[in-house]
């Protein structure tokens, strides 16, 4: 309320701020290689802001080609939850992660479920 004199005064109404709603997170894919280094890679995607969950699927054997030859290593995949973008999480991976030429992938998704979405917008 603010005093105009004369006994009259105004009264302010500040609207509240627009909340920000969230339909979806992005879901990342990338593999690593041991355990060891798959911890400590998931501990830094952790404390990376907007990173809310990893998950790791541990011994998939994979195949490949380098250099004119068929290589195989077992590997473990990480499904990284985050609400950063594909250019962000990239270059963050690029930074810390073991391979030289790390494979960054987007899974597309849908709409999440809304009760995850608050569990993410609480834990961010």
């Amino acid at each position: 309320r603010v005093r105009l004199g004369g006994g009259r005064s105004l009264v302010q109404i500040q609207s509240p701020r627009p909340k920000i709603i969230m339909e979806k997170i992005n879901i990342f894919y990338t593999t690593t290689s041991n355990e060891i280094v798959t911890e400590k890679l998931v501990q830094n995607l952790l404390n990376k802001k907007g990173v809310v969950c990893v998950n790791i699927i541990k011994n998939v054997k994979s195949f490949y080609k380098e250099d004119g030859m068929i290589m195989e290593s077992l590997e473990s995949v990480l499904l990284i939850k985050t609400i950063l973008n594909k250019n962000d999480l990239e270059e963050f991976l690029t930074e810390v992660h073991p391979y030289e030429i790390p494979f960054v992938t987007e899974i597309l998704t849908g709409k999440t479920n809304k009760d995850y979405l608050k569990w993410v917008e609480k834990n961010l």
